[in-house]
């Protein structure tokens, strides 16, 4: 990954996608810590009301993203430099999370040292994968097929689809029921969900390594 396909003047637009990219995933993930704070703390609805309110900085950073992306393949068109700005954003992504997990783990808020009894980390990482995914592949091939890029970019809604689906559906609920019925699971559920958004962003950054090095 050198870095030479980015011109000059593409720099500035290249560290806003990676900056709305890492503020999209890190919120991401924030919103979850609140909720599960709120709950430990018994303050259910707070939670729910902090994670809300994480969740309009998300949409900030998203605006950044999908604005600064989209603006990068009218002006620059370039298909191996758009996967390459990709892959440090998801680099940037993962260190992220992974700080915020060793820090709310020293915190007592998320436990890891166990498997809780309802292991949700492979869903959460087959949906935290193909939402990375979303975000990225459609606009990588957008990039290389400009006649079509309305349509492939809005393929992103597609993979964001199925994420919201097992999100809401398997691991949400999961963990809602868990918050009802048995605080005890709350810690380690909810740091195993964070272990599995990791490891499906990471499956995420070795295959957008491999379709840079196909370009």
């Amino acid at each position: 990954m050198s870095f030479e396909f980015i011109a000059v003047s593409d720099w500035a637009i290249a560290l806003l996608i990676v900056a709305g990219l890492a503020a999209c995933v890190f919120t991401d993930q924030m919103q979850l810590v609140a909720k599960a704070a709120g709950a430990i703390n018994g303050r259910v609805a707070s939670g729910y009301n902090s994670a809300m309110k994480i969740m309009v900085l998300n949409r900030v950073g998203a605006v950044l993203f999908f604005t600064s992306s989209s603006m990068f393949i009218e002006t620059s068109a370039a298909p191996k430099a758009i996967a390459e700005i990709y892959i440090v954003g998801v680099m940037a992504s993962i260190f992220l999370i992974a700080m915020m997990l060793m820090f709310y783990v020293r915190k007592g808020v998320l436990q890891v040292n166990s498997l809780p009894s309802r292991n949700l980390w492979g869903w959460s990482a087959l949906a935290n994968a193909f939402s990375m995914l979303g975000l990225t592949v459609p606009y990588i091939f957008a990039s290389s097929f400009l006649d079509f890029r309305l349509v492939l970019t809005n393929l992103s809604f597609l993979f964001n689809t199925i994420y919201t689906v097992v999100m809401v559906f398997v691991v949400e609920n999961s963990l809602a029921k868990i918050i009802d019925e048995n605080g005890d699971e709350l810690r380690p559920t909810a740091g195993w969900i964070v272990i599995g958004r990791l490891v499906g962003y990471i499956i995420t950054l070795v295959a957008l390594i491999i379709l840079e090095k196909s370009r």
